[in-house]
């Protein structure tokens, strides 16, 4: 199995196709600081999100399926910066 314990930075883009960073993967991500995920189609927030707890950075733009934020941010203790846009549930609720 691949090392991540010390990646810090991880973007991942026009991946039409991704539907989720794997959960055996983001548990290896102990030290990530920045995950920029643009332009994802089909990309949704996974369970694995919880083990980021040291991400500071969190860039999600142009990926139409992610819907709930509040499972995800809660364990984002140390999450500085979050950029959000546009998102299908922006658009669905009005806020766009």
């Amino acid at each position: 199995m691949i090392h991540l314990h010390a990646l810090q930075q991880l973007y991942v883009n026009d991946c039409r196709n991704i539907e989720a960073l794997p959960t055996e993967v983001m548990q290896r991500l102990h030290s990530l600081k920045e995950l920029d995920i643009v332009g994802c189609d089909k990309f949704k927030l996974s369970s694995g999100f919880q083990y980021l707890t040291c991400l500071e950075t969190l860039a999600i733009a142009s990926c139409l399926e992610v819907e709930a934020f509040h499972e995800a941010l809660q364990h984002m203790s140390t999450l500085k910066s979050l950029t959000l846009f546009p998102m299908a549930f922006f658009i669905a609720g009005g806020i766009l």
